[in-house]
């Protein structure tokens, strides 16, 4: 995923590749007074041409739901890339309406995404164990 942002750069786009459960950590901490920003984790993400959104499956349940501040940052940032007209990719090891189904805002969520957004469903494996048993049988 992080080879689409980089396709980006290289097309002289303002691109940014993050986790989004990284992400939204850091803007909770850039609430915090002992945290040094110069602009908001969450600002810069959306200012960027394309954004690269990992691992949204793996944002933190509470009861088997996002957390409100974590429902209404997904629901912001999902709205204004798309009034914007900007590209966002997000990545995840489950289909979209499994992860959009704990947020409070799962239909016009999942609306968006699928009305807005190209779903792909890639197959496979996980590409780091593939490498890492390719690199055992070449270690010397």
């Amino acid at each position: 995923s992080s080879l689409i942002a980089l396709k980006g750069l290289s097309q002289g786009r303002t691109a940014t590749w993050a986790s989004l459960p990284d992400l939204l950590s850091q803007e909770r901490d850039s609430f915090n007074a002992n945290k040094k920003y110069s602009e908001s984790p969450m600002r810069h993400a959306l200012s960027q041409n394309l954004l690269v959104l990992d691992d949204v499956d793996k944002l933190r349940l509470q009861n088997g739901m996002f957390s409100e501040w974590v429902d209404e940052q997904v629901w912001q940032l999902v709205k204004e890339r798309e009034e914007k007209d900007l590209p966002t990719v997000f990545t995840s090891n489950t289909p979209a309406h499994k992860w959009v189904e704990h947020s409070r805002n799962a239909a016009p969520l999942l609306s968006r995404i699928r009305g807005r957004y190209l779903v792909i469903n890639v197959g496979g494996g996980d590409a780091r164990m593939y490498n890492r048993v390719q690199d055992m049988f070449n270690e010397d």
